[in-house]
């Protein structure tokens, strides 16, 4: 009885939506004095790889652009991925990061 209950357990969790499955990252990119960097481009890849990833721009996996910039003003950025690790390079001419 336990297997058939463990079994429909998993059958069901395998047809939840998969924006269950999403993560919220939000930050702000500043430099070293806490200024805000605005319109710098964040690229989101695969860990160890330049492979840019699938995100989104709300848990309802609207689809975001990546590479996509900060906010001009306040350098704030955010986007929504499949849980797991990922690395994020930013990029802004004159800027080191």
């Amino acid at each position: 009885m336990m297997t058939r209950i463990g079994l429909a357990l998993i059958i069901c969790l395998a047809w939840l939506p998969s924006d269950w499955a999403m993560e919220h990252y939000t930050n702000v990119l500043q430099d070293t004095k806490g200024n805000a960097i605005g319109h710098a481009t964040v690229h989101v890849y695969q860990t160890g790889t330049t492979t840019h990833v699938n995100i989104y721009s709300d848990n309802s996996l609207t689809a975001k652009a990546n590479p996509f910039s900060t906010h001009n003003t306040d350098g704030t950025y955010d986007f929504y991925a499949a849980n797991g690790v990922y690395d994020i390079v930013f990029v802004k001419p004159g800027v080191s990061f």
